[in-house]
Formats: C-alpha cells, sequence, structure tokens
C-alpha cells in the first residue's frame, strides 16, 4: 500500500476564551480538557486512489469557559490498496494519524499566541479508536 498526503488546510481554527480562564491558566490551575475527535473521508477522483479526508477536532474544559474548535482538511493518494477494508483502514487510522500532528501543532501555535499557556496534545492511538468503533458496529448488528 502506497500512502502520501499531498496536502492539508485548516479552513476553520477558533478559539474561545472567557477572561477569567487567563487567570487561571497563569496560576497554573488544571483546565480539565476534554477532547472530541472525528474524521470523514470522500473520494475525489473516478479511480478511487484520490481522498479527501477532514479531521474535526472540538477542546473544552469542564467549565466550558475554553472552547477550541479546529478543522484539517488532507488530500490523500492511497494506491495499491488490497481491498475495501485495507482501504477503511488506511483512511480511518493512517490518514488521520498523518494529519493530527500538523493540527496539534496549529493548537499549541494559537494557544501560545492568544496569551494561554500552550496546549500541548498528547499523541492519539487511532488504532485503538477504529477498533472501538468496528466493535461498537458489531454489538449493534
Amino acid at each position: 500500500m502506497k500512502l502520501k498526503m499531498e496536502n492539508i488546510i485548516f479552513p476553520n481554527i477558533r478559539i474561545i476564551v472567557a477572561p477569567d480562564v487567563y487567570k487561571r491558566v497563569s496560576k497554573g490551575k488544571n483546565l480539565n480538557i476534554s477532547i472530541k475527535l472525528k474524521n470523514n473521508h470522500v473520494p475525489v477522483s473516478q479511480k478511487g486512489k484520490n481522498y479527501q479526508v477532514q479531521m474535526d477536532l472540538s477542546i473544552e474544559n469542564k467549565e466550558k469557559d475554553l472552547i477550541i474548535e479546529a478543522i484539517g482538511v488532507a488530500s490523500f493518494l492511497l494506491d495499491e490498496l488490497q481491498d475495501e477494508e485495507q482501504k477503511e483502514f488506511a483512511l480511518n487510522v493512517n490518514c488521520c494519524a498523518i494529519m493530527f500532528p500538523y493540527i496539534r501543532e496549529k493548537i499549541t501555535y494559537l494557544t501560545q499566541s492568544a496569551g494561554l499557556e500552550p496546549l500541548i496534545l498528547e499523541s492519539f492511538n487511532f488504532v485503538d479508536r477504529y477498533n472501538k468503533s468496528k466493535q461498537q458496529e458489531e454489538s449493534d448488528t
């Protein structure tokens, strides 16, 4: 299998911050952040080798006075895939794993530029996420 990211763009990234968040962050108080991640993909060529993958990332703290939303869209070339299962895995795991560091970097830079402590997101296990979604699908049927 060959997989190549051809480009990535960020059509929407926004940070919504309440004024007292700056005070809590500067005092070193924990923001209790939760992360929601979803992705989807669509073919962009008739031969089924070019795909557009969109990753939506939503981060908020428990008090909901810090909200970060980011959308990343990347174009991938997938070649030499054996079957549909391999393609599904590549689009939901490999492509997302390639995109995530770019989104994580943008979040870190933008939170620092906004005057907050830089928010450095931990690595994300896309294989585990994929396996859990497959198990959920199987238990629903």
